[in-house]
């Protein structure tokens, strides 16, 4: 008969065939299960967004990982964020908890400024700082047209950033074929032919096919109360 451990200040004797080696190993009495420590450096709100999940997300293990906001590339920032979150298969709902990390500066301000329920939904958050940033398809075009070479770059870095500055216009504008490029172009070209205060309009109206705004263009122009002002527009200043 040899004693055997069972719990804490308890034992037990286990009959053994003569000749056996009586077995000496610690048993160590079952304990509280410990903390999870991701879970208890969260505020309440995101403790409360991981723990009611069917799967618990580690989201302060991943929050190291994402990367520092930079208020002077914000139009990269995103398409970095967001090929990191695929990639590690951050689950999209956490996406804002784990963004609103990094922001800094406007960004965090426009953020806070959101309704708790825009501020829970990734895409509207990316739209509100994208929009304060003024990098929307229109502000793209027009930092495309007007960009100059300056002293201080050759012709090589010139064209780079030209074409960089291009390839963020159309990405803004979702053009993916031959098709979708034309019609970028056209509308480009109508809407320089038309007074300001049209132009202004289409481009409120997120107008993307040339019919659309040919058709919303007659609108306004016949609209009561429009042909004096547009005159007005037409006049040089």
């Amino acid at each position: 008969m040899y004693p055997s451990c069972v719990g804490e200040g308890e034992c037990r004797h286990t009959s053994k065939n003569a000749g056996d080696t009586p077995d000496l190993s610690p048993v160590f009495p079952a304990g509280p299960t410990p903390p999870i420590a991701s879970q208890s450096l969260l505020g309440p709100g995101a403790e409360a967004a991981v723990v009611g999940e069917s799967s618990s997300f580690p989201i302060t293990k991943h929050i190291t990982l994402v990367p520092p906001f930079c208020e002077s590339e914000v139009d990269t920032y995103f398409s970095i964020f967001e090929r990191m979150a695929v990639s590690l298969k951050w689950p999209k709902e956490f996406w804002t908890l784990l963004l609103q990390c990094r922001l800094t500066g406007k960004a965090r301000d426009v953020c806070s400024s959101l309704s708790l329920s825009d501020s829970m939904e990734y895409e509207a958050v990316k739209a509100a700082i994208l929009r304060a940033y003024e990098l929307v398809p229109e502000a793209y075009r027009q930092r495309f047209r007007e960009y100059k070479k300056s002293p201080a770059h050759s012709y090589v870095e010139f064209t780079r950033e030209k074409a960089l500055i291009f390839d963020k216009w159309v990405a803004a504008n979702k053009v993916s074929d031959f098709e979708s490029l034309r019609e970028l172009m056209l509308l480009e070209d109508f809407k320089n032919g038309l007074p300001d205060r049209i132009a202004v309009y289409l481009n409120e109206s997120k107008v993307s096919t040339l019919s659309q705004a040919a058709v919303l263009a007659d609108e306004f122009a016949n609209l009561p109360g429009k042909n004096s002002y547009l005159h007005k527009s037409r006049m040089p200043v």
